[in-house]
């Protein structure tokens, strides 16, 4: 099965180097666990597209900085915290070639 999302991936990226941001690929309904992996899709087109791994903006945002695909920085006028993240190499480079 997760030969079907790694090429659902591979096709998402080759449209972006078209210079296409194509919407959310869709898994088969048909295919058994349809369910966890149109939301393992879901999830990874939410972070590539929409930047969901990144901490929320509030009003005392400064700057993020990605120091790697598991690491950010988020920096406020009177602090700064680092979250977690769960990308690979692959996405965040995606998200600098969709930025």
């Amino acid at each position: 099965m997760l030969n079907i999302i790694e090429h659902l991936k591979e096709e998402f990226i080759k449209k972006t180097s078209k210079g296409e941001i194509p919407h959310c690929p869709n898994i088969d309904p048909d295919i058994e666990d349809y369910e966890l992996y149109q939301n393992i899709i879901q999830n990874w087109y939410s972070n590539i597209v929409e930047l969901s791994f990144l901490p929320s903006i509030c009003e005392e945002t400064e700057e993020f900085l990605i120091h790697s695909p598991l690491w950010v920085q988020h920096r406020k006028k009177f602090k700064t915290k680092f979250h977690q993240l769960d990308l690979t190499q692959k996405d965040l480079n995606l998200v600098a070639d969709i930025l």
